[in-house]
């Protein structure tokens, strides 16, 4: 529906364990999607890290064949689980979400800002795409871009809204369509 309305948005959802690893994974997911007629190159699933790193070889392998029918995988709370460097380097995760507990007042300490650094370096080293979870200010923001994260999620840009309200808060707070015509 968003699509009939002019944006090019995607969306993200999560799966708990259990999900993962049920049955028939990616094609219950791919029905669903078709179903919906949603391009799976706009959907975006999300596991934990320490989802990913419970069953790491059972992870890549569901993982993998999401990403064969094209949609992006994401590795969600980033710094809060035991990841394996050498795993998570073998998972074909898109982005990586580093996790709010990191970000809140990034700007004013020091050890948080290095911590940050390095997980934006590994990510974008890695292929991924950083993604900061939880920004709810402008220094905050501001930290982030000029640090090389490139998209951020929290309550700065907005608060969950219901999905029929998406158009409106696009159009209104970030000008992603063009506003009505006046007559």
């Amino acid at each position: 529906a968003w699509a009939n309305e002019g944006l090019d948005l995607t969306v993200g959802f999560n799966l708990s364990p259990r999900q993962l690893w049920s049955a028939h994974l990616a094609e219950k997911v791919l029905a669903k999607l078709r179903a919906a007629d949603v391009d799976p190159s706009k959907v975006v699933v999300e596991i934990t890290e320490s989802t990913a790193m419970a069953d790491p070889d059972r992870t890549q392998k569901i993982l993998s064949e999401l990403h064969a029918w094209g949609i992006s995988l994401a590795i969600d709370d980033f710094g809060t689980g035991y990841s394996s460097l050498a795993r998570l380097n073998h998972l074909p995760v898109d982005i990586l979400k580093i996790d709010r507990s990191f970000i809140r007042d990034v700007h004013r300490d020091s050890g948080l800002a290095s911590m940050v650094r390095a997980m934006i370096q590994l990510a974008s080293g890695l292929g991924m795409t950083p993604l900061a979870e939880g920004i709810e200010t402008a220094g905050e923001l501001e930290f982030l871009q000029a640090n090389g994260c490139p998209v951020g999620q929290g309550f700065y840009f907005a608060k969950p809204v219901p999905a029929e309200e998406i158009p409106a808060l696009a159009t209104r707070e970030h000008g992603l369509l063009p506003e009505p015509a006046r007559t």
